[in-house]
């Protein structure tokens, strides 16, 4: 049996660090780069915004029936 310790994935740690990386390149890389890591800021935004929707929609859908 393995001693190993599984640490549980949490998605805002994993978004911050992603966020967090794609900023340093947006400041300190070349102009094609920053370009490229704003675009991908702007879609990582759109997406989790889009996902905190759903999440919030569902999670309201549910409440509806246990209340």
């Amino acid at each position: 049996m393995s001693n190993r310790i599984y640490k549980q994935f949490d998605p805002f740690v994993y978004l911050t660090k992603n966020i967090t990386y794609l900023l340093s390149l947006c400041e300190y890389g070349d102009l094609h780069l920053r370009g490229a890591c704003a675009n991908l800021l702007i879609t990582l935004i759109q997406i989790t915004n889009h996902l905190l929707t759903l999440s919030s929609l569902s999670n309201s859908f549910n409440n509806s029936f246990i209340n």
